[in-house]
């Protein structure tokens, strides 16, 4: 469907893979209560063995094992129809990485703050909102007009309300500039445009981009401009296609005041050796890691 550009909706009922770091957790507690027995989970829920104190314990146990995750809910996400990328992997298997989805997850407590800088239309957002709870809170940021729309969109499809959306490319200093979007109407990797610097990207790795014919004006403001609606902030995420260390250098008062975890994706570092943010968070008082088993995400974590 769609009038100027197609788009699909894709509503995910079932539980596998689990969405959600709790459903995860859940199950793998069940599946230690059963080793314990020296047995496997499977072996606890078929009707003969019963591995568990209370009834209503095994119960439990066994519809997380049936469901393959219990605590999951269900998910809708609408995305461009042409998007190869992440647009795709949502609609297949309800998350971008599902793996990174959990490590994300993992970093963040119940009533958490999240910033999620650069969050296209929401593949991660949603997780996080879920995770937090009411009483969490998920600042997405997504400076580019018809990804924003999905976004905003998308958190609304999901019945989030502890979401606040903004159309703005997080950087160092208050400013614009003119840059163009994604084309909706071909095969694109909706998730890989560069607000600064448009055509890198297929200059140095050989992408193939398709950019809107129109171009608009990307506003962009430092993530200190919005200290006051941040009482806390436990994660930090940042996929902003190489102006990672912009929103660190905008950040800087946020990141002394309440020490979050970032996580950052830094080509830069992975394709060419550039320690360029390695370097800039060092000097901030981080020491920045590469996640395991991710292409180029890193962990940076406060020293003190």
């Amino acid at each position: 469907m769609g009038i100027h550009h197609p788009i699909l909706l894709a509503i995910h009922r079932s539980s596998f893979p689990p969405f959600s770091v709790r459903a995860v957790q859940r199950l793998e507690v069940c599946r230690q209560e059963a080793l314990q027995y020296g047995t496997e989970l499977s072996a606890c829920c078929d009707g003969r063995s019963v591995c568990f104190q209370h009834a209503d314990h095994q119960t439990e146990c066994c519809r997380a094992r049936s469901n393959r995750a219990g605590d999951d809910p269900p998910l809708a996400f609408v995305t461009p129809a042409f998007d190869v990328h992440l647009g795709s992997r949502l609609r297949s298997q309800k998350s971008f990485n599902v793996q990174e989805s959990w490590a994300l997850q993992s970093l963040v407590p119940e009533g958490g703050f999240v910033v999620d800088a650069g969050a296209n239309i929401g593949a991660y957002t949603i997780p996080l909102a879920h995770r937090v709870g009411r009483g969490g809170r998920v600042l997405a940021f997504e400076p580019f007009r018809l990804l924003f729309q999905l976004l905003t969109a998308n958190v609304a499809l999901n019945g989030l309300t502890n979401v606040f959306t903004h159309q703005v490319a997080l950087g160092d200093a208050p400013g614009t500039v003119s840059a163009h979007g994604p084309d909706f109407s071909t095969y694109n990797l909706m998730s890989s445009f560069q607000v600064k610097d448009q055509g890198y990207s297929e200059r140095e790795r050989g992408w193939t981009m398709k950019y809107a014919e129109e171009a608009e004006v990307i506003h962009i403001l430092p993530l200190d401009a919005y200290l006051h609606e941040l009482p806390r902030l436990d994660l930090l995420k940042v996929d902003v296609e190489d102006m990672e260390e912009a929103v660190i250098l905008g950040a800087r008062q946020t990141l002394a005041q309440h020490h979050p975890k970032v996580w950052v994706e830094n080509a830069k570092l992975f394709e060419h050796s550039d320690q360029t943010f390695v370097w800039r968070m060092a000097a901030l008082g981080y020491l920045c890691e590469r996640y395991p088993e991710m292409d180029w995400e890193l962990l940076c974590l406060p020293t003190s």
